[in-house]
């Protein structure tokens, strides 16, 4: 990428200022490249990245691409793909001190997939029933975190690879999560992250080497692997300091607590768990319904609840049947039992 490319491009949010004001703003902000490996596969999800000012990632790409056009000449490079190809992992080496020659620093999320699934898959949203969302969230509080550690106080911007209707759906929540920021985070913090290709910006190339590693290595502890392969010396011996949250269980659990404590304190429910009223409501209000009958005095007149009926003009209520154990519905008109007809 030229100069102008990387203004344009990579800092969209600076589009229709003079070029001269664009390329002095451009040099006072951080940019961090993200990159995640490990969608649907065990044991490990990682997003990671590494940060560095503009004008070192100028310096990066140009550097990077050299490496790539050496003989033999590749026009990106993929952890996954290298590691089957000597020639191209050959280039790693090269590739590691250019990543060692222009970044600040690396900084990575994990979280185990065994983990994750217990605590919260299907408990909060469908959104979050991917670790993608969680740790798109989590690695932007973290890189936050270390500016402020490092004492610097420079507006950072987040580019991630490209993930289409995940990246839409991020977006859109966007305002929501800024909103809920610090006042000195929503200082630092830039313009809307920006999805691109990993084939047209070298830093996400990068960002996959350190992704892609830390999972290969939580892989081969998984499997009882004897030695490591070869490469992962070369990418761990680099002079770069890097910043590593994992969310253990315990941190999974204490999300998940914090998140129902106030959805109490605000009168409010995880998606999932609305809909798992709204698709149980019959049993829900049957239950009641039964159970104030059984508990009234004899004497005391009772006012069971309604239940919305669909497809059905008469019904009655039974405690059980050999279809189910629960209070629920019965069609008066056949006797026959609702719950059969329930979808799998």
């Amino acid at each position: 990428m030229n100069e102008r490319t990387q203004i344009w491009e990579v800092a969209p949010h600076f589009c229709g200022l003079h070029s001269d004001v664009a390329r002095r703003r451009l040099l006072l902000v951080l940019k961090m490249f993200i990159d995640e490996s490990g969608k649907g596969q065990k044991p490990l999800f990682v997003m990671g990245g590494y940060i560095a000012r503009a004008e070192q990632w100028a310096s990066f790409d140009d550097e990077w691409r050299a490496v790539l056009n050496a003989p033999p000449r590749i026009d990106s490079f993929h952890m996954a793909e290298a590691i089957r190809r000597p020639a191209e992992l050959a280039k790693l080496p090269a590739l590691m001190k250019v990543i060692k020659d222009h970044s600040l620093a690396g900084i990575v999320t994990t979280v185990r997939t065994d983990d994750f699934e217990e605590v919260l898959k299907g408990r909060i949203a469908p959104a979050m029933d991917r670790p993608y969302s969680l740790m798109f969230y989590s690695i932007i509080l973290e890189c936050l975190q270390w500016e402020a550690d490092n004492g610097l106080d420079e507006k950072i911007d987040f580019i991630f690879d490209e993930q289409h209707e995940e990246s839409d759906r991020l977006l859109a929540s966007w305002s929501d999560f800024v909103k809920a920021l610090s006042d000195d985070a929503k200082r630092i913090i830039g313009g809307r992250p920006i999805f691109v290709s990993d084939l047209d910006y070298p830093p996400l190339q990068a960002a996959d080497i350190l992704a892609f590693s830390f999972r290969r290595v939580a892989f081969l502890k998984e499997n009882g692997a004897a030695e490591p392969d070869p490469y992962l010396p070369i990418v761990y011996d680099r002079e770069i300091p890097l910043v590593e949250m994992q969310w253990t269980k315990e941190r999974l659990q204490g999300l998940y607590a914090e998140g129902k404590a106030k959805n109490a304190v605000n009168g409010r429910l995880f998606k999932h768990e609305a809909k798992m009223i709204d698709d149980n409501v019959d049993r829900f209000i049957s239950g009641y319904n039964v159970h104030m009958v059984r508990t009234s005095p004899p004497w005391i007149v009772t006012n069971p609840m309604s239940i919305q009926a669909i497809g059905t003009k008469r019904y009655r209520l039974v405690d059980k049947c050999p279809a189910v154990g629960t209070p629920h519905l019965y069609k008066k008109s056949t006797d026959a039992c609702l719950e059969r007809r329930r979808p799998k």
